[in-house]
């Protein structure tokens, strides 16, 4: 599926095979294409560029918003992830660091757009503090928090195609299209995939219901047996990324706590 008279796709893309030389794409349809192949309309050559630089990602975002203003906006970050470290490396013209939190966000704010859609398809990008550091970009954000596949499962074909037929789709709702095309491609592929809509205007709130737990923490555990029990608590919680225990899940995280047997029992209201 490709660009219409209503749906505008512009695509960035470089390469170890193109030997880090970088184009825009005018994205089209085109049938029984080989996969490594690329016949949609090259819209500006830029010659070598270093995708981790945010200055990359801004200066793309402006083209695309000068040349398409559009009413809704979506952006695809394709790449490695590494959650709250960032995300988008170039091995070839980069020196093979991640873009950071803060760069991604920067770049994104100086594209001059707020989005209706960020998705990350890329590993472990499902965290609340990339949530947080978003919040103000964009209405939603699509990203999973373990490890994702090499192989594509972004599942174009479906998600697009449902918003080639109907444009004036809710944010909201093409942000679910998105997440329920990645399961479908990952089980295809026989994948394990996970994928989920966040819903930005929530992070504010969330980042103060954590907030709370960490001073609760603090100011209501004192003895070395009730500090023991939350490091028992997180030691026993699941962490999404196997080289880096840190990674836990935080809902999990927040249950284990309240099973505790002397610090569960301490009051604590958090809300919903």
């Amino acid at each position: 599926m490709g660009s219409t008279d209503r749906v505008k796709v512009i695509a960035m893309l470089g390469s170890l095979k193109t030997g880090g030389l970088c184009k825009y794409y005018y994205v089209e349809k085109h049938i029984d294409e080989l996969p490594d192949s690329v016949s949609s309309t090259i819209l500006k050559d830029l010659g070598t560029k270093d995708m981790s630089d945010p200055t990359t990602l801004t200066n793309f975002i402006k083209y695309g918003v000068e040349n398409y203003p559009a009413d809704h906006y979506v952006v695809i970050l394709d790449d490695h992830g590494g959650g709250w470290r960032g995300a988008l490396c170039d091995e070839q013209n980069g020196a093979g660091d991640l873009m950071s939190m803060y760069d991604i966000k920067k770049a994104l704010s100086d594209g001059g757009v707020k989005f209706d859609v960020i998705v990350f398809h890329a590993c472990l990008m499902s965290m609340v503090e990339v949530g947080y550091e978003l919040r103000d970009r964009a209405d939603f954000m699509v990203a999973s928090q373990f490890v994702m596949p090499l192989q594509s499962v972004l599942g174009c074909e479906e998600w697009l195609g449902g918003l080639v037929n109907n444009p004036d789709i809710e944010p909201g709702q093409l942000a679910e299209n998105i997440v329920n095309a990645v399961y479908n491609a990952g089980e295809a592929k026989g994948k394990k995939i996970h994928m989920a809509k966040v819903d930005l205007s929530k992070m504010t709130t969330l980042a103060s219901k954590i907030g709370d737990l960490g001073n609760h923490l603090v100011t209501e555990v004192g003895t070395e047996a009730e500090w023991n029990e939350v490091l028992d608590a997180f030691n026993n919680t699941h962490y999404t990324q196997y080289d880096d225990p840190a990674f836990v899940d935080l809902r999990e995280y927040a249950k284990k706590v309240r099973q505790e047997p002397t610090i569960g029992q301490k009051p604590l209201n958090l809300g919903k």
